[in-house]
Protein backbone atom coordinates (compact mmCIF):
# COMPACT_ATOMS: atom_id res chain seq x y z
CA UNK A 1 0.00 0.00 0.00
CA UNK A 2 1.48 3.16 -0.86
CA UNK A 3 0.73 6.76 1.08
CA UNK A 4 -1.66 7.75 -2.11
CA UNK A 5 -4.40 4.64 -1.42
CA UNK A 6 -7.28 5.70 0.39
CA UNK A 7 -7.50 4.44 3.45
CA UNK A 8 -11.31 2.32 3.84
CA UNK A 9 -11.67 2.80 7.99
CA UNK A 10 -9.34 3.70 10.93
CA UNK A 11 -9.40 0.39 12.34
CA UNK A 12 -10.03 -3.14 11.45
CA UNK A 13 -10.76 -6.00 14.14
CA UNK A 14 -10.43 -9.33 14.07
CA UNK A 15 -12.05 -11.82 16.26
CA UNK A 16 -15.59 -11.04 17.69
CA UNK A 17 -14.96 -12.83 20.95
CA UNK A 18 -15.93 -10.73 24.09
CA UNK A 19 -12.51 -8.83 23.55
CA UNK A 20 -12.73 -7.92 19.82
CA UNK A 21 -16.26 -6.76 20.78
CA UNK A 22 -15.24 -4.79 23.98
CA UNK A 23 -12.89 -3.21 21.64
CA UNK A 24 -15.67 -2.44 18.86
CA UNK A 25 -17.69 -1.03 21.41
CA UNK A 26 -15.52 1.20 22.72
CA UNK A 27 -13.64 2.57 19.77
CA UNK A 28 -17.39 3.61 18.82
CA UNK A 29 -18.00 5.37 22.07
CA UNK A 30 -15.27 7.32 21.32
CA UNK A 31 -16.88 8.47 17.77
CA UNK A 32 -14.17 6.26 15.96
CA UNK A 33 -15.38 4.10 12.80
CA UNK A 34 -14.03 0.42 12.90
CA UNK A 35 -14.69 -2.95 10.95
CA UNK A 36 -14.85 -6.06 13.45
CA UNK A 37 -14.74 -9.54 11.38
CA UNK A 38 -15.38 -12.99 12.93
CA UNK A 39 -14.77 -16.10 10.74
CA UNK A 40 -17.22 -18.53 12.82
CA UNK A 41 -20.73 -18.38 11.47
CA UNK A 42 -22.80 -17.94 14.84
CA UNK A 43 -21.91 -16.69 18.18
CA UNK A 44 -20.58 -19.76 20.99
CA UNK A 45 -23.36 -21.63 22.89
CA UNK A 46 -21.28 -22.67 25.49
CA UNK A 47 -20.75 -21.01 28.74
CA UNK A 48 -16.67 -20.80 28.77
CA UNK A 49 -15.60 -18.07 30.93
CA UNK A 50 -17.90 -17.46 33.93
CA UNK A 51 -16.31 -15.34 36.16
CA UNK A 52 -16.80 -10.99 35.72
CA UNK A 53 -14.46 -9.21 38.39
CA UNK A 54 -15.00 -6.13 39.99
CA UNK A 55 -12.41 -4.44 37.88
CA UNK A 56 -14.55 -5.45 34.72
CA UNK A 57 -17.99 -4.80 36.65
CA UNK A 58 -16.68 -1.06 36.57
CA UNK A 59 -15.55 -0.99 33.26
CA UNK A 60 -18.98 -2.58 32.27
CA UNK A 61 -20.38 0.58 34.13
CA UNK A 62 -18.22 2.99 32.20
CA UNK A 63 -19.30 1.06 29.19
CA UNK A 64 -23.07 1.91 30.46
CA UNK A 65 -24.30 -1.84 30.25
CA UNK A 66 -23.49 -2.35 34.35
CA UNK A 67 -26.95 -2.87 35.35
CA UNK A 68 -28.18 -5.64 32.74
CA UNK A 69 -25.25 -7.81 33.65
CA UNK A 70 -25.87 -7.31 37.07
CA UNK A 71 -29.64 -8.34 36.30
CA UNK A 72 -28.21 -11.60 34.56
CA UNK A 73 -25.33 -12.48 36.27
CA UNK A 74 -25.38 -14.06 40.24
CA UNK A 75 -23.27 -12.53 42.67
CA UNK A 76 -20.05 -15.19 44.19
CA UNK A 77 -20.33 -14.37 47.94
CA UNK A 78 -17.59 -16.79 49.18
CA UNK A 79 -15.72 -19.81 47.98
CA UNK A 80 -15.81 -23.33 50.14
CA UNK A 81 -12.96 -26.03 50.58
CA UNK A 82 -13.70 -29.96 51.29
CA UNK A 83 -11.65 -32.68 52.39
CA UNK A 84 -12.01 -35.93 54.18
CA UNK A 85 -16.30 -35.53 54.10
CA UNK A 86 -16.50 -31.83 55.47
CA UNK A 87 -15.71 -28.46 55.14
CA UNK A 88 -11.99 -27.19 56.23
CA UNK A 89 -12.15 -23.71 54.65
CA UNK A 90 -14.18 -20.67 53.86
CA UNK A 91 -13.69 -17.56 51.94
CA UNK A 92 -15.50 -14.29 52.24
CA UNK A 93 -15.59 -12.35 49.56
CA UNK A 94 -14.29 -8.80 50.57
CA UNK A 95 -14.09 -5.94 48.88
CA UNK A 96 -15.90 -3.28 50.79
CA UNK A 97 -12.98 -1.54 51.34
CA UNK A 98 -11.62 -1.06 48.17
CA UNK A 99 -13.84 2.14 47.50
CA UNK A 100 -16.12 0.35 44.29
CA UNK A 101 -19.29 0.31 43.69
CA UNK A 102 -19.19 -3.67 42.99
CA UNK A 103 -17.76 -4.83 46.08
CA UNK A 104 -18.20 -9.05 44.71
CA UNK A 105 -17.46 -11.22 42.06
CA UNK A 106 -20.34 -11.84 39.45
CA UNK A 107 -21.15 -15.59 37.42
CA UNK A 108 -22.42 -14.22 34.00
CA UNK A 109 -21.49 -17.17 31.62
CA UNK A 110 -19.60 -16.13 28.45
CA UNK A 111 -22.04 -16.47 26.11
CA UNK A 112 -24.75 -13.69 27.66
CA UNK A 113 -21.64 -11.06 28.09
CA UNK A 114 -21.11 -11.40 24.05
CA UNK A 115 -24.59 -10.98 23.55
CA UNK A 116 -25.13 -8.02 26.04
CA UNK A 117 -21.76 -6.65 23.88
CA UNK A 118 -23.13 -7.27 20.56
CA UNK A 119 -26.53 -5.32 21.78
CA UNK A 120 -24.74 -2.85 23.04
CA UNK A 121 -22.42 -2.55 19.47
CA UNK A 122 -25.85 -2.47 17.51
CA UNK A 123 -27.20 0.16 19.54
CA UNK A 124 -24.06 2.63 18.52
CA UNK A 125 -24.04 1.48 14.88
CA UNK A 126 -22.04 -1.30 14.51
CA UNK A 127 -22.54 -4.58 13.22
CA UNK A 128 -20.02 -8.23 13.50
CA UNK A 129 -19.55 -9.46 10.14
CA UNK A 130 -19.77 -13.34 10.55
CA UNK A 131 -17.74 -15.98 8.04
CA UNK A 132 -15.52 -13.37 7.15
CA UNK A 133 -11.70 -14.47 7.82
CA UNK A 134 -8.38 -12.65 7.73
CA UNK A 135 -6.08 -14.68 5.42
CA UNK A 136 -3.46 -12.52 5.15
CA UNK A 137 -1.92 -8.79 5.56
CA UNK A 138 0.84 -6.64 5.16
CA UNK A 139 1.78 -3.25 6.85
CA UNK A 140 4.12 -0.36 5.90
CA UNK A 141 4.05 3.30 7.91
CA UNK A 142 0.84 4.70 6.44
CA UNK A 143 -1.09 1.87 7.41
CA UNK A 144 -2.33 -1.78 7.16
CA UNK A 145 -3.48 -3.94 3.92
CA UNK A 146 -5.64 -7.01 4.56
CA UNK A 147 -7.25 -9.51 2.50
CA UNK A 148 -10.46 -10.90 3.93
CA UNK A 149 -12.23 -14.25 2.68
CA UNK A 150 -16.16 -14.43 3.03
CA UNK A 151 -19.29 -15.78 0.99
CA UNK A 152 -18.74 -12.89 -2.32
CA UNK A 153 -15.01 -13.94 -2.06
CA UNK A 154 -12.08 -12.42 -1.12
CA UNK A 155 -11.66 -8.45 -0.50
CA UNK A 156 -8.77 -6.64 0.38
CA UNK A 157 -8.84 -3.98 2.49
CA UNK A 158 -6.98 -0.99 4.23
CA UNK A 159 -6.99 0.36 7.65
CA UNK A 160 -5.04 2.20 9.98
CA UNK A 161 -4.59 0.14 12.73
CA UNK A 162 -5.10 -3.52 12.99
CA UNK A 163 -6.23 -5.46 16.12
CA UNK A 164 -5.93 -9.49 16.66
CA UNK A 165 -8.50 -9.97 18.67
CA UNK A 166 -8.58 -13.64 16.83
CA UNK A 167 -8.34 -16.06 20.41
CA UNK A 168 -5.62 -18.42 21.17
CA UNK A 169 -4.55 -20.00 17.51
CA UNK A 170 -4.42 -16.08 16.31
CA UNK A 171 -3.79 -15.16 12.50
CA UNK A 172 -2.65 -11.39 13.18
CA UNK A 173 -0.11 -12.99 16.11
CA UNK A 174 1.37 -15.60 13.56
CA UNK A 175 1.79 -13.11 10.70
CA UNK A 176 3.16 -10.60 12.71
CA UNK A 177 5.60 -13.89 13.53
CA UNK A 178 5.41 -13.08 17.33
CA UNK A 179 6.27 -16.50 19.40
CA UNK A 180 3.75 -17.41 21.86
CA UNK A 181 5.93 -18.80 25.00
CA UNK A 182 5.22 -20.79 27.72
CA UNK A 183 4.10 -24.34 28.57
CA UNK A 184 1.11 -26.62 29.29
CA UNK A 185 -0.04 -27.75 31.86
CA UNK A 186 0.03 -32.00 32.11
CA UNK A 187 -3.63 -32.75 33.67
CA UNK A 188 -6.43 -33.49 31.50
CA UNK A 189 -9.48 -31.48 33.00
CA UNK A 190 -12.95 -32.55 32.46
CA UNK A 191 -15.98 -30.06 32.65
CA UNK A 192 -19.33 -30.30 32.53
CA UNK A 193 -22.39 -27.94 32.41
CA UNK A 194 -25.44 -30.20 35.03
CA UNK A 195 -27.77 -29.78 37.25
CA UNK A 196 -27.29 -30.40 40.74
CA UNK A 197 -29.60 -30.46 43.54
CA UNK A 198 -27.98 -30.33 47.05
CA UNK A 199 -28.23 -28.13 49.71
CA UNK A 200 -24.85 -26.08 49.57
CA UNK A 201 -25.07 -22.51 49.12
CA UNK A 202 -26.17 -21.51 45.23
CA UNK A 203 -24.07 -17.92 46.08
CA UNK A 204 -20.51 -19.73 46.69
CA UNK A 205 -18.20 -21.80 44.76
CA UNK A 206 -17.31 -25.46 46.53
CA UNK A 207 -13.84 -26.72 46.05
CA UNK A 208 -13.72 -30.80 46.54
CA UNK A 209 -10.07 -31.81 47.78
CA UNK A 210 -10.35 -35.76 47.20
CA UNK A 211 -7.32 -38.24 46.85
CA UNK A 212 -7.71 -38.48 43.11
CA UNK A 213 -7.79 -34.88 42.20
CA UNK A 214 -10.01 -31.95 42.69
CA UNK A 215 -13.18 -31.34 41.94
CA UNK A 216 -14.77 -27.83 41.43
CA UNK A 217 -18.53 -27.15 41.47
CA UNK A 218 -19.64 -23.13 39.87
CA UNK A 219 -22.88 -21.67 40.66
CA UNK A 220 -24.82 -20.35 37.51
CA UNK A 221 -27.29 -17.57 37.41
CA UNK A 222 -29.85 -20.16 36.73
CA UNK A 223 -31.30 -22.12 39.63
CA UNK A 224 -29.70 -25.32 39.71
CA UNK A 225 -27.19 -25.29 37.31
CA UNK A 226 -23.73 -25.97 37.82
CA UNK A 227 -20.55 -25.83 36.13
CA UNK A 228 -18.70 -28.87 37.49
CA UNK A 229 -15.00 -29.30 36.99
CA UNK A 230 -12.21 -32.33 37.92
CA UNK A 231 -8.83 -31.43 37.25
CA UNK A 232 -7.91 -35.51 36.86
CA UNK A 233 -9.84 -36.13 34.27
CA UNK A 234 -7.27 -38.51 32.57
CA UNK A 235 -9.16 -41.56 31.11
CA UNK A 236 -12.32 -40.25 31.78
CA UNK A 237 -15.21 -40.52 29.14
CA UNK A 238 -17.14 -37.61 27.76
CA UNK A 239 -20.52 -39.40 27.27
CA UNK A 240 -22.91 -37.48 28.91
CA UNK A 241 -24.81 -39.94 30.91
CA UNK A 242 -21.22 -41.29 31.81
CA UNK A 243 -19.66 -37.46 32.58
CA UNK A 244 -23.23 -37.45 34.90
CA UNK A 245 -22.06 -40.45 36.79
CA UNK A 246 -18.96 -39.47 37.27
CA UNK A 247 -19.44 -36.39 38.80
CA UNK A 248 -22.17 -37.89 41.41
CA UNK A 249 -19.87 -40.66 42.41
CA UNK A 250 -17.43 -37.80 43.13
CA UNK A 251 -19.95 -35.69 44.53
CA UNK A 252 -21.40 -38.57 47.34
CA UNK A 253 -17.70 -39.72 48.10
CA UNK A 254 -16.06 -36.15 49.20
CA UNK A 255 -18.90 -33.84 51.26
CA UNK A 256 -21.89 -34.09 49.52
CA UNK A 257 -23.47 -37.18 49.98
CA UNK A 258 -27.23 -36.33 48.90
CA UNK A 259 -25.95 -34.38 45.72
CA UNK A 260 -27.88 -34.99 42.41
CA UNK A 261 -26.35 -34.84 38.97
CA UNK A 262 -28.59 -34.48 35.92
CA UNK A 263 -29.20 -32.63 32.52
CA UNK A 264 -25.29 -32.29 30.81
CA UNK A 265 -25.72 -29.39 28.51
CA UNK A 266 -21.93 -29.06 27.44
CA UNK A 267 -19.26 -31.50 28.24
CA UNK A 268 -15.83 -30.77 27.09
CA UNK A 269 -12.09 -32.75 28.23
CA UNK A 270 -9.23 -30.26 27.85
CA UNK A 271 -5.61 -29.60 28.33
CA UNK A 272 -4.64 -25.57 29.86
CA UNK A 273 -2.14 -23.67 28.85
CA UNK A 274 0.16 -20.99 30.02
CA UNK A 275 1.51 -18.54 26.70
CA UNK A 276 1.97 -15.34 26.16
CA UNK A 277 3.96 -12.66 23.80
CA UNK A 278 7.17 -10.61 24.44
CA UNK A 279 5.15 -7.73 22.83
CA UNK A 280 1.38 -6.51 22.12
CA UNK A 281 2.42 -4.17 19.15
CA UNK A 282 4.24 -4.24 15.82
CA UNK A 283 4.09 -1.27 13.91
CA UNK A 284 0.22 -0.85 12.97
CA UNK A 285 -0.75 -3.66 14.44
CA UNK A 286 -1.61 -5.07 18.20
CA UNK A 287 -2.78 -7.83 19.96
CA UNK A 288 -5.31 -8.16 22.98
CA UNK A 289 -6.95 -11.21 24.88
CA UNK A 290 -6.18 -14.13 24.43
CA UNK A 291 -4.34 -13.49 21.07
CA UNK A 292 -1.88 -12.17 23.36
CA UNK A 293 -1.97 -14.64 26.36
CA UNK A 294 -3.34 -17.70 27.51
CA UNK A 295 -3.37 -19.26 31.07
CA UNK A 296 -4.93 -21.20 33.58
CA UNK A 297 -9.01 -20.02 34.05
CA UNK A 298 -8.48 -21.14 38.03
CA UNK A 299 -8.75 -17.78 39.20
CA UNK A 300 -11.00 -16.66 36.57
CA UNK A 301 -8.91 -13.68 35.32
CA UNK A 302 -8.30 -14.73 31.28
CA UNK A 303 -11.67 -13.30 30.17
CA UNK A 304 -11.31 -9.90 32.35
CA UNK A 305 -7.86 -9.34 31.36
CA UNK A 306 -8.82 -9.53 27.44
CA UNK A 307 -12.04 -6.79 28.17
CA UNK A 308 -9.21 -5.00 30.03
CA UNK A 309 -6.75 -5.00 27.45
CA UNK A 310 -9.11 -4.02 25.13
CA UNK A 311 -10.79 -1.06 27.06
CA UNK A 312 -7.10 0.27 27.47
CA UNK A 313 -5.90 0.41 24.14
CA UNK A 314 -9.51 1.95 23.07
CA UNK A 315 -8.67 5.37 24.85
CA UNK A 316 -5.35 5.63 23.36
CA UNK A 317 -6.05 4.52 19.98
CA UNK A 318 -9.15 6.92 19.83
CA UNK A 319 -7.22 9.77 20.62
CA UNK A 320 -4.15 9.06 18.35
CA UNK A 321 -6.75 8.55 15.86
CA UNK A 322 -8.38 12.08 16.46
CA UNK A 323 -5.17 13.38 16.22
CA UNK A 324 -5.29 14.71 19.77
CA UNK A 325 -2.54 12.72 20.98
CA UNK A 326 1.10 11.75 19.94
CA UNK A 327 1.59 8.35 18.42
CA UNK A 328 3.96 7.62 21.36
CA UNK A 329 0.90 7.26 23.45
CA UNK A 330 0.50 3.62 22.13
CA UNK A 331 4.00 2.55 23.00
CA UNK A 332 1.93 2.53 26.79
CA UNK A 333 -0.57 -0.20 25.52
CA UNK A 334 2.27 -2.80 25.93
CA UNK A 335 4.35 -0.86 29.16
CA UNK A 336 1.63 -1.18 31.36
CA UNK A 337 -0.89 -4.09 30.09
CA UNK A 338 2.19 -6.69 29.55
CA UNK A 339 3.51 -7.08 32.57
CA UNK A 340 -0.57 -7.52 33.57
CA UNK A 341 -0.48 -10.65 31.68
CA UNK A 342 3.11 -11.69 33.04
CA UNK A 343 1.74 -11.93 36.46
CA UNK A 344 -1.34 -13.48 35.24
CA UNK A 345 0.71 -16.36 33.86
CA UNK A 346 3.25 -16.55 36.81
CA UNK A 347 1.30 -15.51 39.79
CA UNK A 348 -1.56 -16.61 41.54
CA UNK A 349 -3.41 -18.30 38.17
CA UNK A 350 -0.22 -20.48 37.93
CA UNK A 351 0.11 -21.08 41.68
CA UNK A 352 -3.75 -22.27 42.47
CA UNK A 353 -3.56 -24.24 39.30
CA UNK A 354 -0.55 -26.46 41.05
CA UNK A 355 -2.39 -26.49 44.47
CA UNK A 356 -5.44 -28.09 43.19
CA UNK A 357 -3.41 -30.28 41.06
CA UNK A 358 -1.32 -31.72 43.31
CA UNK A 359 -0.12 -35.80 43.05
CA UNK A 360 1.51 -36.67 45.94
CA UNK A 361 -0.25 -37.47 49.06
CA UNK A 362 1.81 -35.96 50.98
CA UNK A 363 2.10 -32.25 49.44
CA UNK A 364 -1.75 -32.91 49.42
CA UNK A 365 -2.11 -32.93 53.38
CA UNK A 366 0.18 -30.33 53.87
CA UNK A 367 -1.90 -28.28 51.08
CA UNK A 368 -5.08 -28.81 52.82
CA UNK A 369 -3.49 -27.99 56.50
CA UNK A 370 -2.47 -24.80 55.18
CA UNK A 371 -5.79 -23.49 53.51
CA UNK A 372 -7.37 -24.44 56.61
CA UNK A 373 -4.87 -22.34 58.33
CA UNK A 374 -4.79 -19.38 55.99
CA UNK A 375 -8.58 -18.99 55.01
CA UNK A 376 -9.47 -18.68 58.69
CA UNK A 377 -7.11 -15.76 59.10
CA UNK A 378 -9.02 -12.35 58.24
CA UNK A 379 -6.08 -10.47 56.43
CA UNK A 380 -5.33 -13.62 54.30
CA UNK A 381 -9.20 -13.34 53.57
CA UNK A 382 -8.84 -9.60 52.59
CA UNK A 383 -5.57 -10.17 50.18
CA UNK A 384 -7.33 -13.58 48.57
CA UNK A 385 -10.71 -11.52 47.80
CA UNK A 386 -8.66 -8.32 46.40
CA UNK A 387 -6.12 -10.45 44.32
CA UNK A 388 -8.63 -11.70 42.33
CA UNK A 389 -11.18 -8.62 42.13
CA UNK A 390 -8.24 -7.18 39.97
CA UNK A 391 -8.99 -3.62 41.67
CA UNK A 392 -5.40 -3.77 43.43
CA UNK A 393 -3.51 -3.49 39.18
CA UNK A 394 -1.43 -0.38 38.94
CA UNK A 395 0.48 1.09 36.29
CA UNK A 396 3.11 2.97 38.41
CA UNK A 397 5.76 2.28 36.24
CA UNK A 398 4.18 3.60 33.07
CA UNK A 399 5.70 5.87 30.92
CA UNK A 400 2.67 8.01 30.87
CA UNK A 401 2.60 8.80 34.79
CA UNK A 402 4.10 11.42 36.66
CA UNK A 403 3.85 13.42 39.63
CA UNK A 404 5.30 16.49 41.17
CA UNK A 405 5.44 16.97 44.52
CA UNK A 406 6.95 20.01 46.84
CA UNK A 407 5.93 19.30 50.82
CA UNK A 408 4.56 22.68 52.02
CA UNK A 409 6.34 24.12 55.70
CA UNK A 410 4.36 22.92 58.26
CA UNK A 411 3.79 25.85 59.59
CA UNK A 412 1.60 26.64 56.34
CA UNK A 413 -1.29 24.72 57.64
CA UNK A 414 -3.43 24.22 60.64
CA UNK A 415 -4.27 20.38 61.74
CA UNK A 416 -7.49 19.63 60.11
CA UNK A 417 -10.29 17.14 61.54
CA UNK A 418 -10.54 15.35 58.36
CA UNK A 419 -7.10 14.29 58.33
CA UNK A 420 -4.38 12.65 60.95
CA UNK A 421 -2.84 14.78 63.45
CA UNK A 422 0.05 14.42 61.96
CA UNK A 423 0.62 17.51 59.17
CA UNK A 424 3.39 15.43 57.22
CA UNK A 425 0.47 12.71 56.41
CA UNK A 426 -1.21 15.61 54.04
CA UNK A 427 1.56 18.20 53.47
CA UNK A 428 2.67 14.92 51.16
CA UNK A 429 -0.56 12.98 50.18
CA UNK A 430 0.01 10.16 52.58
CA UNK A 431 -1.63 7.10 51.97
CA UNK A 432 -3.43 8.61 49.07
CA UNK A 433 -3.63 7.00 45.41
CA UNK A 434 -0.42 7.40 43.30
CA UNK A 435 -0.26 8.12 39.91
CA UNK A 436 -0.69 4.81 38.07
CA UNK A 437 -3.01 3.53 40.70
CA UNK A 438 -7.24 3.56 40.18
CA UNK A 439 -8.47 6.23 40.87
CA UNK A 440 -10.84 5.12 44.43
CA UNK A 441 -14.79 5.95 44.00
CA UNK A 442 -15.91 8.08 47.09
CA UNK A 443 -19.18 9.17 47.81
CA UNK A 444 -19.78 12.89 47.37
CA UNK A 445 -22.94 13.68 50.19
CA UNK A 446 -24.32 11.65 53.03
CA UNK A 447 -27.20 10.98 50.88
CA UNK A 448 -25.36 8.23 48.78
CA UNK A 449 -26.64 9.88 45.70
CA UNK A 450 -23.50 11.09 44.08
CA UNK A 451 -20.79 9.14 43.28
CA UNK A 452 -17.02 10.38 42.20
CA UNK A 453 -17.61 7.61 39.88
CA UNK A 454 -20.46 9.04 38.45
CA UNK A 455 -18.46 12.57 37.53
CA UNK A 456 -15.70 10.19 36.11
CA UNK A 457 -17.70 8.00 33.84
CA UNK A 458 -17.26 9.07 29.85
CA UNK A 459 -14.49 9.58 27.16
CA UNK A 460 -12.82 12.50 28.65
CA UNK A 461 -9.81 13.00 31.21
CA UNK A 462 -11.16 14.54 34.50
CA UNK A 463 -8.67 16.95 36.23
CA UNK A 464 -9.89 17.20 39.82
CA UNK A 465 -8.31 20.55 41.35
CA UNK A 466 -8.82 20.73 45.38
CA UNK A 467 -9.24 23.86 47.37
CA UNK A 468 -7.83 21.78 50.60
CA UNK A 469 -9.31 22.46 53.41
CA UNK A 470 -7.89 25.92 53.86
CA UNK A 471 -9.27 27.52 51.28
CA UNK A 472 -7.14 31.13 50.06
CA UNK A 473 -8.12 33.01 46.87
CA UNK A 474 -4.84 32.70 45.48
CA UNK A 475 -5.39 28.82 44.82
CA UNK A 476 -8.81 29.49 43.31
CA UNK A 477 -7.63 32.30 40.93
CA UNK A 478 -5.12 30.09 39.51
CA UNK A 479 -7.30 26.81 39.55
CA UNK A 480 -9.79 29.26 37.28
CA UNK A 481 -6.62 30.24 35.32
CA UNK A 482 -5.61 26.44 34.48
CA UNK A 483 -9.70 25.95 33.73
CA UNK A 484 -9.36 28.67 31.06
CA UNK A 485 -6.53 27.08 29.66
CA UNK A 486 -7.94 23.75 29.49
CA UNK A 487 -10.94 25.04 28.15
CA UNK A 488 -8.92 26.73 25.36
CA UNK A 489 -6.46 23.85 24.46
CA UNK A 490 -8.59 20.90 25.07
CA UNK A 491 -11.48 21.41 25.78
CA UNK A 492 -12.79 17.86 23.79
CA UNK A 493 -10.37 15.64 26.20
CA UNK A 494 -10.32 17.26 29.73
CA UNK A 495 -12.99 18.00 32.09
CA UNK A 496 -12.06 19.86 35.05
CA UNK A 497 -14.07 20.13 38.42
CA UNK A 498 -12.99 22.28 41.29
CA UNK A 499 -13.52 19.97 44.71
CA UNK A 500 -14.58 22.53 47.69
CA UNK A 501 -16.34 22.12 50.86
CA UNK A 502 -18.48 24.71 50.64
CA UNK A 503 -19.78 26.77 47.17
CA UNK A 504 -19.02 29.76 49.64
CA UNK A 505 -15.93 32.36 48.45
CA UNK A 506 -16.00 30.64 44.54
CA UNK A 507 -17.25 32.44 41.87
CA UNK A 508 -20.02 30.17 41.11
CA UNK A 509 -20.65 31.59 37.24
CA UNK A 510 -17.07 30.83 36.41
CA UNK A 511 -17.52 27.32 37.58
CA UNK A 512 -21.33 26.88 36.75
CA UNK A 513 -21.88 22.58 36.67
CA UNK A 514 -17.90 21.50 37.33
CA UNK A 515 -18.23 22.33 41.08
CA UNK A 516 -17.75 19.58 43.11
CA UNK A 517 -19.51 19.85 46.76
CA UNK A 518 -17.35 17.81 49.72
CA UNK A 519 -18.95 19.06 52.57
CA UNK A 520 -17.96 15.75 54.97
CA UNK A 521 -14.28 16.27 53.42
CA UNK A 522 -14.06 12.32 52.03
CA UNK A 523 -12.62 13.08 48.70
CA UNK A 524 -9.91 15.52 49.73
CA UNK A 525 -9.56 12.94 53.11
CA UNK A 526 -9.23 9.73 50.18
CA UNK A 527 -7.14 11.86 48.03
CA UNK A 528 -4.72 13.59 50.21
CA UNK A 529 -5.83 16.88 49.67
CA UNK A 530 -5.06 18.39 52.74
CA UNK A 531 -3.77 21.64 50.80
CA UNK A 532 -4.38 22.61 47.74
CA UNK A 533 -3.55 20.03 45.01
CA UNK A 534 -4.78 18.55 41.46
CA UNK A 535 -5.31 14.84 39.86
CA UNK A 536 -5.52 14.27 36.50
CA UNK A 537 -7.71 10.87 35.94
CA UNK A 538 -7.32 9.29 32.49
CA UNK A 539 -10.67 8.01 30.69
CA UNK A 540 -10.01 4.15 32.11
CA UNK A 541 -10.13 5.34 35.66
CA UNK A 542 -6.38 5.61 36.68
CA UNK A 543 -4.34 8.35 37.96
CA UNK A 544 -2.70 10.12 35.05
CA UNK A 545 -0.84 12.85 36.92
CA UNK A 546 -0.61 14.50 40.30
CA UNK A 547 0.75 17.56 41.74
CA UNK A 548 1.21 19.25 45.45
CA UNK A 549 1.21 22.03 45.46
CA UNK A 550 -0.95 23.11 42.26
CA UNK A 551 1.30 23.89 39.36
CA UNK A 552 0.28 25.41 36.06
CA UNK A 553 3.53 25.12 34.42
CA UNK A 554 4.17 21.31 35.84
CA UNK A 555 0.63 20.29 34.60
CA UNK A 556 0.83 21.87 31.15
CA UNK A 557 4.26 20.47 30.34
CA UNK A 558 3.35 16.72 31.35
CA UNK A 559 -0.29 17.33 28.87
CA UNK A 560 1.95 18.41 26.11
CA UNK A 561 4.34 15.08 26.41
CA UNK A 562 0.30 12.97 26.03
CA UNK A 563 -1.61 15.47 23.62
CA UNK A 564 -1.07 18.00 20.51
Amino acid sequence: MNQKQKLDMPVLIVGAGPVGLTMACELRRYGIDCRIIDKNASVVHESRALGLMARSLEVLSDMGIVDTVLEQGKILHGVNAYADGHRIAHLEIQLDSMDTPYPYLLVLPQYKTEALLTELLSQRGGQVERQTELVAFTQNKEGVTATLRHAQGEEQVRSQWLIGCDGASSLVRHGLKLPFEGSDYEETFLLADVQIDWDLPADQLHIFLTPEGTVVAFPYPTAGRWRIVNTHGEGQSTEPEQVVQHFQEKLHANGAAGAAVSAPTWVSAFHFHRRMVPHLRRGRCFLAGDAAHIHSPANGQGLNTGIQDAYKLAWKLSLVIAGAAHESLLDSYEAERLPVARAVLNGSSDLTTKAVTLRNPVAKRIRNQLLSFLFNQDFIQRQASQGVSELGLNYRHSPIVMETRQPLPQFQLLPHPAFAASPLDYLDFGAAPRPGDRAPDVMLNAAATNHLFDVLQGTQHTLLLFTGTHLHQADVSQFETIKTCIQADYAPWIQPYLVVATAESVEQTVWNNALLLDPAWALHHRYGAGSACLYLIRPDGYIGYRSQPISSDNLFAYLKQVFR
